[in-house]
């Protein structure tokens, strides 16, 4: 029984960015007049103000659009953060586990979002 629960232990705490920070980042969305159509690498999402979590894993094209002159383009992009693979490698290297290191490889834990509000302020808006 103790070998098991240590092994469970290990093999929890070899992932521990994705169980840490996760795969996801909150990002908010604000438009200064409120009501603006948001799109999401083309998709409708919702309208301002919301916020939604997006992968951290990936890049994104945010369009946000009151009318159809009136509308702005935004780029939200992941950045990777070092620290998490650092910690990783170091607990992997220590235990010998490292197959386990591909959970947060392959889940994106090691990346963050660049940005984690977007705020359209035009005063045509």
């Amino acid at each position: 029984m103790k070998t098991i629960l240590i092994f469970f232990l290990l093999i929890i705490s070899s992932s521990c960015a994705t169980i840490l920070k996760g795969t996801k980042d909150k990002v908010s969305f604000i438009s200064e007049s409120g009501n603006a159509s948001v799109y999401i690498n083309g998709k409708y999402v919702s309208n301002t103000p919301f916020y939604t979590k997006l992968r951290s894993n990936r890049n994104y094209q945010v369009v946000m659009v009151k009318d159809s002159s009136n509308q702005k383009m935004f780029y939200i992009n992941r950045k990777f953060k070092p620290w998490y693979m650092v910690g990783d490698l170091l607990f992997v290297q220590t235990f010998y586990l490292s197959p386990l290191i591909l959970v947060d490889v392959i889940s994106g834990a090691w990346f963050r979002l660049d940005k984690d509000i977007l705020i359209y302020t035009n005063e045509k808006f």
